[in-house]
């Protein structure tokens, strides 16, 4: 609840006051992503929260993709290898003990802002999606960008309320 109140305030100064926080309208586009609707200024968004923090981002000309994840006081820290493409799992390889589960975040979170930015979320098979964390790029299936098969995200690591986490941000 708290992320939806600041969605809609982010939304209002975005625009400048120009719409009041209680007057934004959702509607879901095609694939489900919640998008501003009709008739109001189109700013887009995305949104994402893990325990203890809501991360969001906005934007008056680009879709875009943001996820945050804990990585620090998660009980199963046990990577989900099925839902990584070999590219991904050889990038994984290299990370052992300790390294090893906020690598796999680095993964996680940028496919996950990535199909956000996209619009398909988890209509995209995330094996379909590479991430190359050193580069902070990722290539996408043929055919799923209108402008090519890459595009560009960003991680960043979050200390905040004695916590860690990982933030992945993607923009088309």
């Amino acid at each position: 609840m708290a992320g939806r109140i600041l969605l809609r305030h982010r939304l209002t100064a975005a625009v400048e006051g120009t719409v009041e926080p209680a007057d934004w309208i959702f509607a879901n586009c095609v694939h489900g992503k919640p998008a501003v609707a009709p008739g109001l200024p189109q700013i887009h968004f995305s949104i994402s929260h893990a325990e203890g923090l809501v991360a969001m981002a906005t934007s008056p000309v680009s879709e875009l993709g943001v996820d945050v994840e804990l990585i620090t006081g998660v009980q199963d820290t046990t990577p989900a290898l099925d839902q990584l493409n070999h590219r991904d799992q050889t990038w994984l390889r290299q990370h052992d003990g300790a390294d090893r589960w906020p690598a796999f975040l680095q993964l996680w979170t940028a496919k996950e802002a990535v199909s956000k930015a996209t619009g398909l979320g988890c209509g995209v098979d995330f094996h379909e999606i590479e991430i190359d964390v050193p580069a902070r790029r990722a290539r996408c299936p043929d055919g799923l960008l209108d402008i090519g098969n890459h595009m560009d995200f960003d991680l960043t690591t979050i200390e905040a309320h004695g916590a860690t986490y990982c933030l992945s941000t993607a923009c088309l």
